[in-house]
């Protein structure tokens, strides 16, 4: 069963300031595009991050409590780090 729910403020506010970070830190990547998506078992809303540089493509998940939640295997190391500066 898909469930959906409103993203809080809480939530909204935290993953807004978590994107103005990494639209900051992130300089040797494109932040090309974001999509709110929600864990029905964590009952929480995660944005995806789509990175890109040249012609690949990078995903991170992170939940409005600065975590990682999915990366794809394959990320460049750089692009780790920049990502991980953005949310300490």
């Amino acid at each position: 069963m898909n469930k959906t729910r409103t993203i809080t403020q809480i939530e909204q506010g935290c993953l807004d300031l978590i994107e103005e970070r990494i639209n900051d830190c992130a300089c040797s990547f494109e932040l090309v595009s974001t999509e709110n998506i929600y864990d029905e078992d964590e009952d929480i809303v995660y944005r995806s991050f789509t990175f890109n540089r040249g012609m690949e493509e990078w995903v991170f998940c992170i939940s409005p409590q600065k975590e990682i939640k999915y990366f794809e295997f394959g990320v460049p190391q750089v692009l780790v780090d920049e990502v991980l500066d953005a949310i300490r």
